[in-house]
């Protein structure tokens, strides 16, 4: 063991644990074990200064079931690693292919997602108060320049934090090439992924064949990547701070998947750190990733019409409101048929979009009214059961101040109701004939007049605005 901690791979590390207080006296520490070399070295690396720090240490790993009677035997070598050194570990198996195959998402982010919530089980399972995770000053170049090509923020482009919650990479400040020539030294057994030499996989690919092209030029390259990493982290500090100065524009309900941007005068929407703040906004309450050009094209809706619609992707959509952007998912239709009472108690009705009310008023408060989400009809011109529900095409009646009925799906597309909603729009109707096209228009013949004695008052919400 002291020879371990005299190596300079063991020095080096400790020094960046120190630097970075990776690590305090008396931390319970949960190593995400693969039996790979980063990982078997981080694993080594702990065991050499546990007492230093008076360390609790404990692993898990996840068999991915990705490379059969390989990953078996990677979960061998970490059972048989942890029982030599007598540490707890937990294992588990997943079948990462077929969760990829099923949720359409790539094997890559599903392996990462899975793994992760795993550490974050075991964690609580073992009482470890961190977790460490294997990434070196090589995974860090790949991940900076991953996300420089396909496309990134600061907090994509500054790479793999050093610490995050409590995650820690104790690993970050050592190569992958010093780590192997530490674990040759001492001869200390390890396993590795056939997958990584795979080159249909883009980290593979950047590791191969970009990386070793880009030393060429740029000898110590991950030191160089690792240094602009550490600057840009301070940029990403500076921006965060500037950042929460404009959460109040910014409104998400994650129950109805939800966000409404706020739109003010005083607001540039179009400098880099607004629409970085909305790029994320976005990708987090949505789980989508979003182009810098379609982040532009979602401010430009700032400057249209009411009622304009962009397609954000082929599920999620922006509407213009009046004083906010709309982002929400492509609705889902709900067929509406719901048999409504009026009385002097105020009658309340639901659905997954909606809130609808209605209640007998006082025939002086009967009026038109500013707000097309409240309307007044004549209570005495009710022949028939009132119903609230979709309109249908070939659905028409007429609009109030008109001689002649009109579609509704006409009436719609006049009033600019945008596309998205459309279907979601309501009818009231007295058996066959339709009073209200809901937060539209009233028809004619329901009118309140001089001689109206009853009045019917009823009120809309709609999760959207029309």
């Amino acid at each position: 063991m002291k020879k371990r901690i005299n190596s300079s791979a063991i020095q080096k590390s400790l020094k960046f644990i120190r630097e970075n207080e990776l690590l305090k006296n008396g931390d319970s520490i949960l190593v995400g074990f693969s039996g790979g070399p980063d990982s078997t070295f981080l694993i080594t690396l702990l065991l050499t200064i546990q007492k230093i720090f008076n360390l609790k240490i404990y692993a898990a790993h996840l068999n991915h079931q990705l490379r059969s009677s390989e990953s078996d035997a990677d979960e061998e070598f970490v059972r048989n690693f942890c029982k030599e050194n007598k540490i707890e570990c937990l294992i588990e198996s997943k079948d990462i292919a077929r969760i990829s195959k099923e949720t359409k998402r790539n094997i890559e982010e599903v392996a990462r997602t899975e793994r992760y919530k795993f550490f974050e089980l075991a964690a609580q399972k073992f009482k470890a108060n961190k977790i460490a995770t294997g990434h070196t000053l090589n995974d860090n170049a790949e991940t900076m320049i991953f996300n420089f090509i396909r496309g990134s923020g600061v907090s994509g482009l500054r790479g793999i934090p050093v610490k995050r919650d409590n995650i820690i990479r104790p690993l970050l400040g050592i190569t992958k090439e010093e780590i192997l020539d530490f674990l040759n030294a001492e001869k200390i057994p390890f396993r590795t992924d056939s997958t990584n030499s795979n080159e249909d996989f883009t980290r593979n690919f950047i590791r191969k064949k970009i990386i070793p092209l880009l030393q060429e030029l740029n000898p110590n390259l991950f030191e160089t990547l690792s240094i602009t990493a550490q600057l840009l982290s301070l940029l990403e500090k500076y921006i965060q701070a500037e950042e929460t100065k404009f959460e109040r524009l910014f409104v998400s309900k994650k129950t109805e998947k939800v966000l409404r941007i706020k739109i003010e005068e005083n607001v540039d929407y179009k400098n880099y750190l607004m629409m970085d703040l909305i790029r994320k906004k976005v990708e987090t309450q949505f789980g989508i990733q979003l182009s810098f050009e379609k982040t532009k094209e979602l401010t430009n809706l700032i400057k249209q019409d009411k009622g304009s619609t962009l397609q954000i992707n082929d599920k999620i959509y922006a509407v213009r409101e009046s004083s906010t952007i709309l982002i929400l998912p492509e609705p889902e239709f709900e067929e509406i048929n719901i048999t409504v009472n009026y009385d002097t108690k105020l009658q309340k009705y639901y659905g997954s979009y909606f809130e609808f009310k209605l209640s007998i008023a006082p025939v002086k408060e009967a009026k038109i009214s500013d707000n097309p989400m409240v309307e007044f009809f004549d209570a005495d011109k009710i022949q028939h059961k009132l119903i609230l529900r979709t309109w249908k095409p070939g659905d028409k009646f007429i609009p109030l101040g008109m001689k002649y009925s009109k579609k509704v799906s006409d009436i719609l597309t006049d009033a600019k109701i945008p596309s998205i909603f459309k279907k979601q729009i309501l009818v009231l109707c007295d058996g066959p004939e339709i009073i209200w096209l809901v937060g539209v228009r009233l028809s004619e013949k329901y009118k309140v007049t001089k001689e109206t004695k009853k009045v019917i008052k009823a009120r809309i919400n709609y999760d959207f605005e029309l």
